[in-house]
């Protein structure tokens, strides 16, 4: 039956009854008695506290949904904010009402809408949650507001009344600068959430780091980008160095130190494209609008170093002026195509790998305009275009005045500036807390090789995106952190950082409160991967920690274990241990040639491989086996005749061309060995190079 009305409490002894929307609701229990939120490193929230900025939500629409299953969907905003929620809720009879269903789950990230997608939706319905999400700012207290909200309109939209003995446990979970979010969550409130899964996780050191130091490693390496892939593929010597100078090997050692998985440069381009720091250029030299020129012209910064990298930094400089000749838009006025005419030639622009970051003043003799716009220019083609994510923070006014014989000065002084942006970022002695990656750019004294900016803009940011939190590790709930092994924006020894923060705050009940999740094979991006020959989709990984988070919360069922790892010299995550020992979630494959020598194979001959493939004890079963012979990630599936914890799969394969090939087999195992379902699936993959004479 549709529902017409909805209960709104506006105490906790009176219910009103609304036909229409929108319905307003305090958060307080009596105006009389409200509580503010107090200060601490940020508002400190509690379930009854009252949050001045959020203090009246208002609902203003109510529906069934039929996709991606039955929901009932009610959404809203808070008075006076821009702020908007929407809970997507389990209809009453699909809910059997007991307390292991009454749950939710909440995504947040700080740039997000509040529509939840599909695969979010019916992940919270297939796990007996209903789902929460809120319009992206910074911090955590619009997602607090909207969890406490939730509960009152859950209890009501169940019957629950006043039973005071079904609780509604809430989760919250966040990648990235979510994670920045969600561990502000965690430290800076009590009773609001029972638990979190930081995704990727970032902390108050990371924010401009890895987005600079990929396209430093871009800069200087990219005349080795081959080299560097085959070194680190399947059968390669694992020794990106050898064919490097003195001056390439020392940047790859100093972002390797950093952080950067040296096994991510099997995908040389995708690890240090610039569109990152191209986003981002604008709030950092906003931030430190002096820095740019300080990279150019100060002593100590590599803009002005007599070295062969600084060199090579003045030779990749643009700084050019060329004439509009056609303008092609798209819809919304966008330039999409800016075809330029006379552009003079310069050896700068064979240093530009990917087109992106540039700078477009616009001049004109009857036009006087000030601003600058982002945007890409493709010296081959001589075209500029404006459709491109870095664009997003143009001036779209200024659009109107590029017009054919108007005049483009073209810089990518900027974002060149901005390649080495961590090395200026070094924390004081006084705020280091044991930041392993970034010893590497101190002397040994502990002060830093290289002039550090007045604002350390890392840390400023990570706190505004936290919340004001710190990092301290002292957590008021549950923690599943899913950490990648070749994530190059969330370097990996990021969550071991904040792991030992837990471990020193929490002490011995730091293991009944965290686990950590490495993960091999998964980057930073969730969802398909476009290099499926190297990387698999690690969407399934978390929400299994969410499932295995509310089993922890609500049942005491203890989560998979902490993944055994070791830290190297170099600051790589390495995972040690037999299947048994290695902890974490993901499955483990092991692919063998059974003829000998894979570097001595003859075309035509028939090859034989054998794949075991194995899932931690009590985390699943192998439910998916698929096959790519030609490692170029098109996978065939092969009949997996009964879901089991362990597999061995014998296949045959004949190559009649010469050449090298990897051979690449993904499982995927699955809790209850649900070969149908698409949510929380985990894979991993086993490859191995063939080489054929």
């Amino acid at each position: 039956m549709p529902i017409e009305y909805i209960y709104i409490a506006l105490d906790l002894t009176t219910l009103s009854l609304f036909r229409k929307p929108p319905f307003n609701h305090h958060l307080s229990q009596n105006a009389s008695e409200a509580v503010l939120c107090g200060p601490q490193d940020g508002l400190h929230v509690t379930a009854d506290c009252i949050d001045p900025d959020y203090y009246t939500p208002i609902i203003d629409s109510q529906n069934y949904e039929p996709k991606p299953l039955p929901h009932y969907k009610i959404g809203g905003h808070f008075e006076n904010t821009s702020i908007r929620f929407n809970f997507y809720f389990p209809p009453k009879n699909l809910s059997s009402g007991t307390k292991g269903d009454g749950r939710f789950f909440q995504f947040a990230y700080p740039t997000q809408d509040e529509t939840a997608t599909e695969d979010t939706i019916g992940f919270g319905l297939d796990s007996g949650a209903y789902i929460i999400q809120v319009t992206g700012t910074q911090g955590y207290r619009a997602e607090a507001a909207s969890a406490k909200f939730s509960r009152k309109v859950a209890a009501q939209y169940y019957d629950l009344g006043n039973d005071t003995e079904i609780r509604i446990y809430g989760y919250i979970y966040g990648a990235s600068g979510g994670s920045l979010q969600t561990i502000g969550a965690l430290e800076n409130t009590i009773g609001v959430w029972d638990g979190a899964v930081p995704i990727v996780q970032a902390i108050p050191v990371s924010v401009g780091t890895s987005h600079t130091l990929r396209p430093m490693a871009g800069l200087v390496l990219q005349n080795k980008s081959r080299e560097n892939q085959e070194a680190m593929r399947p059968g390669g010597s694992g020794n990106p160095y050898a064919s490097l100078t003195g001056a390439q090997e020392e940047i790859l050692r100093e972002v390797v130190q950093l952080g950067l998985p040296v096994g991510a440069l099997e995908d040389f381009y995708y690890v240090v494209n610039r569109i990152p720091p191209a986003q981002l250029r604008a709030s950092f030299v906003g931030v430190d609008p002096s820095y740019v020129q300080d990279f150019w012209t100060k002593e100590g910064y590599l803009g002005s170093e007599e070295s062969a990298i600084g060199e090579l930094f003045r030779s990749a400089l643009v700084d050019v002026q060329a004439k509009v000749l056609k303008v092609d838009r798209n819809g919304q006025n966008v330039p999409v195509a800016v075809t330029l005419a006379d552009v003079p030639t310069s050896s700068a622009f064979d240093l530009n790998w990917d087109t992106i970051g540039y700078l477009f003043n616009i001049s004109s003799t009857t036009v006087t305009t000030s601003g600058v716009l982002s945007g890409r220019f493709n010296f081959t083609s001589n075209i500029a275009r404006f459709d491109v994510p870095e664009s997003q923070l143009n001036n779209v006014s200024l659009y109107d005045y590029i017009q054919p014989n108007v005049t483009l000065h073209i810089s990518n002084r900027e974002i060149l500036a901005l390649h080495s942006w961590y090395r200026y970022q070094v924390p004081s002695i006084s705020d280091d807390r044991g930041y392993i990656g970034i010893d590497h750019l101190r002397a040994p004294n502990g002060s830093s090789k290289y002039p550090t900016r007045l604002l350390n803009t890392a840390k400023i940011f990570a706190k505004s995106s936290a919340g004001g939190a710190n990092h301290s590790g002292l957590i008021n709930a549950k923690v599943i952190v899913v950490q990648n092994l070749l994530d190059h924006d969330a370097l990996p020894w990021w969550a071991h950082w904040y792991r030992l923060q837990i471990e020193n705050s929490l002490g011995e009940g730091a293991k009944d409160n965290y686990r950590l999740w490495y993960n091999s094979h998964t980057a930073h991006e969730y969802g398909q991967p476009k290099n499926e020959a190297l990387l698999v989709d690690y969407t399934g990984i978390y929400q299994q920690a969410l499932r295995d988070l509310s089993a922890w919360v609500e049942h005491g069922i203890s989560p998979a274990s902490t993944t055994n790892y070791t830290l190297t010299s170099s600051n790589a995550i390495v995972t040690r241990g037999n299947i048994t020992q290695r902890g974490g979630i993901q499955p483990v494959v092991c692919l063998k040639f059974l003829q000998g020598d894979a570097s001595k194979v003859l075309a035509g001959e028939v090859l034989l491989f054998t794949a075991t493939a194995e899932a931690p004890p009590g985390t699943g079963k192998i439910v998916s086996f698929e096959c790519d012979l030609y490692g170029n990630g098109n996978f065939t599936k092969r009949t997996v005749a009964q879901p089991t914890v362990a597999i061995t799969e014998r296949f045959e394969v004949a190559y009649n061309d010469p050449g090298d090939y990897v051979v690449i087999v993904r499982v995927t195992s699955q809790r209850e060995g649900n070969t149908e379902t698409r949510f929380a699936r985990v894979s991993n993959l086993g490859r191995i190079k063939i080489s054929i004479r």
